[in-house]
């Protein structure tokens, strides 16, 4: 809502312009690939990209190509904890002029002209120079007279990450987007105003949002009374599970509400900390494949999903939704059995003592007993329902689930959330991410590229578990040169098959997220293929204010 891409996908997986003119491809002669060498082979794929001339910052200042040259530049700097995958993909950033600039990647990249891919993360391809660049080289040349990395790391983020223009609750935020930041109270909510100077603004824009509080209601429980309440008008993904959705519907019409349930491209899952160097890890043998395959067949997946989703979503099986075409459904499938589980147990050394919990005698003689940390984001009460669902499940095998939840903000700082090489956590999380082909996200499971987070790296890299396969990661660096087709779906279905064998993690569902909204809040859309809190967001408007049904 604050920052706008330069393109987007609306509900249909449509790309269309944001800060852009037009979206980039082969007929209107902005993307090209290039064959240097004439030998059949595409050397280079180059994106030519206009920014719309009435784009500009939320200060006044126009929004040039020297934003985004300078935005790929910081995430480009080896002391910025950025995944540098993307960005190693470019090998030129040409700036043409203020409003045009031209990006090449190395190869095919299948993605170029996806929401992103300009070197950042999603939606937020560049930030504006004029406020960044004296902030980031003051911080740079202060981390470059020390020699240690994690005191480097503290100054960069302290002088730069941490900076008043990205998270302070005093701004300002200064975005290219429909709304503008105000205020923000930690843990409790951020205020947003309508920007009018926004050139995507629908007409007679008097009518539409003007001002939008986002809370934040960590308990489950208290959102649905909110909402039923009325007391909010909208909530959004991820916030309420599928299973309070259905709890919902039973009130919706009455208090004047919709319960919306789009497609879902997400999967819930839990990953594993396999860095071997740490003892726990080593103890619990889960670097050794058969221990989280153990665990996969402990887990009652297709009951859990029963029970608590009425069977209306799938079973997570791969890192690639299951009605994709590239899908493969050939690869190994862990299916309830606690019987396998426990042979796979016994064979690495494994038996229960008297409480029923496995214990085994490490080389050193130390006797080692199977409590496996599990976490997830205190207050989901669709996460502390599987959590407890799956407690049972493994202590049916012998495997004692310690459950250690932290609220959201902690479990996904970047000390813990990126921390399982420095053992802040050591069994499994759970969380989300996007599926597979959507967008670029094998990333999780890649570890070329420091893509695995350390200290040394500042901890950047999506690989949070540390999983190293070497033949994955050359499928990985094939697959996003090589177009969609036959050969792509080749290359995806032996990166399944490795994935499936290997299991560095256990999907859990695929999942499809609840929404709701008031009764006439209008264009308050979502799409499966985007992650921010909805598409259009300048769209929004009451009809009772006059505002128009603007469809999609």
């Amino acid at each position: 809502m604050i920052f706008v891409g330069l393109v987007y996908f609306d509900d249909e997986g449509n790309l269309k312009p944001g800060l852009a003119t037009e979206v980039p491809n082969e007929e209107n002669g902005r993307v090209e690939f290039l064959d240097d060498d004439n030998d059949g082979t595409v050397d280079r794929t180059r994106v030519r990209w206009t920014i719309h001339p009435e784009a500009v910052w939320q200060d006044g200042v126009p929004v040039t190509s020297a934003d985004y040259e300078f935005t790929y530049r910081v995430n480009v700097h080896p002391l910025i904890p950025t995944s540098k995958n993307l960005a190693e993909r470019i090998s030129s950033f040409e700036v043409i002029d203020d409003k045009n600039f031209v990006i090449e990647y190395s190869g095919i990249y299948a993605f170029a002209t996806q929401p992103g891919q300009t070197g950042l993360i999603q939606n937020v391809e560049a930030q504006p120079k004029h406020v960044w660049e004296p902030l980031f080289e003051a911080a740079i040349a202060a981390a470059e007279r020390l020699d240690d990395p994690e005191a480097q790391a503290e100054v960069i983020r302290q002088k730069f990450i941490a900076a008043a223009p990205a998270t302070s609750e005093l701004g300002p935020v200064v975005g290219n987007g429909a709304f503008i930041f105000k205020e923000w109270q930690p843990g409790n909510f951020v205020r947003l105003k309508r920007n009018p100077q926004f050139f995507r603004n629908p007409e007679n824009v008097a009518d539409y949002v003007q001002e939008i509080i986002i809370r934040f209601i960590a308990n489950t429980p208290t959102l649905q009374v909110n909402v039923i309440n009325g007391e909010v008008n909208a909530t959004t993904s991820p916030g309420l599970g599928l299973d309070e959705g259905v709890v919902l519907e039973r009130f919706a019409e009455a208090a004047g509400f919709v319960v919306a349930v789009p497609p879902g491209d997400k999967w819930e899952r839990l990953h594993l900390n396999l860095f071997d160097d740490l003892q726990v890890v080593e103890d619990l043998q889960l670097n050794d494949p058969r221990t989280r395959q153990a665990i996969a067949y402990a887990l009652d997946r297709q009951g859990l999903v029963d029970t608590l989703f009425g069977g209306l979503v799938k079973v997570a099986n791969s890192f690639i939704l299951s009605g994709d075409e590239n899908y493969n459904p050939d690869i190994t499938i862990y299916e309830y059995n606690p019987e396998k589980a426990r042979a796979l147990l016994a064979e690495l050394g494994w038996s229960a003592g008297a409480d029923g919990i496995l214990r085994r005698s490490s080389a050193d003689g130390r006797e080692i007993r199977f409590d496996l940390q599990y976490k997830t984001t205190a207050g989901n009460a669709t996460r502390e329902r599987i959590q407890e669902f799956f407690q049972s499940n493994l202590r049916e095998v012998g495997i004692n689930a310690v459950i250690d939840n932290l609220p959201s903000g902690s479990f996904f700082s970047r000390e813990h959330f990126r921390g399982a090489s420095e053992g802040a956590w050591t069994g499994m999380i759970q969380f989300f991410s996007t599926l597979v082909p959507v967008r670029n996200d094998g990333l999780w499971l890649n570890s070329d590229n420091n893509n695995t987070p350390t200290v040394d790296n500042g901890r950047s890299g999506r690989n949070l578990g540390g999983w190293n396969n070497e033949e994955f990661n050359t499928l990985q660096a094939q697959v996003v040169n090589t177009p969609p087709g036959e050969k792509r779906q080749e290359l995806l279905a032996r990166m399944q098959e490795i994935y499936a064998a290997e299991l560095p993690i256990i999907g859990i569902y695929e999942r499809a997220d609840p929404y709701t909204y008031k009764d006439g809040l209008l264009n308050y859309n979502f799409s499966i293929f985007e992650n921010s809190l909805s598409i259009e967001p300048w769209n929004w408007g009451w009809s009772q204010n006059g505002a128009t049904d603007l469809g999609q």
